[in-house]
């Protein structure tokens, strides 16, 4: 069971290693200049490798792999559990693009912390399915991309601050603008 790690807890481990680097590099009597390269260069990784972990990634660019800029978003299906009712699943398909891009701008404002906390992945208030179509050399191709999101992950990744990023999808529930229907066992979400 993986653990979201904490920056101070990274740091910790990270200055034991060195250490343990440091010793090992005196009982094997290496040289002081190769014992200087070979702990430079575990600050080095060490150091990208926290930078690559703890920096906040946007939405953007999370999605970017997925979403061009000229893509076609042409329907979002939102997936909840019913609260109270098991593992019942409601889901919600939106088709008016207008409404689509309000729920993708509310999370591209949303900044993100790569978490190794992978319990955190399956535990979701909603599953947006965004159908996005491309056109490439003259095909129109048709993906779905899932994001798991609730109040403060999105997938596994933990969000830095609340921009209200649930806000469209919250309304359209409110004002009762979502068809929600029953999902059917043989569905998937």
């Amino acid at each position: 069971m993986l653990k979201e790690v904490h920056l101070t807890e990274f740091i910790f481990i990270f200055i034991i290693l060195l250490y343990l680097i440091k010793v090992g590099l005196n009982v094997f009597s290496i040289n002081k200049k190769v014992s200087v390269a070979i702990i430079s260069f575990s600050v080095l990784v060490g150091g990208f490798i926290g930078y690559q972990h703890f920096r906040p990634i946007s939405f953007t660019t999370y999605t970017q792999a997925y979403m061009e800029e000229d893509s076609i978003l042409q329907s979002l299906t939102i997936t909840r559990v019913v609260e109270g009712r098991g593992n019942l699943k409601e889901k919600a398909v939106i088709e008016q693009e207008e409404i689509i891009q309000k729920v993708l701008d509310d999370l591209l404002r949303v900044k993100l912390y790569k978490n190794m906390n992978l319990e955190q992945y399956y535990n979701h208030t909603y599953r947006l399915e965004f159908r996005v179509s491309t056109l490439k050399n003259g095909m129109l191709i048709t993906n779905r991309h899932f994001y798991y999101v609730d109040e403060t992950y999105v997938d596994n990744n933990k969000i830095v601050k609340d921009v209200n990023h649930l806000k469209t999808i919250r309304e359209l529930d409110a004002n009762n603008d979502l068809n929600w229907e029953i999902q059917s066992d043989g569905e998937k979400g």
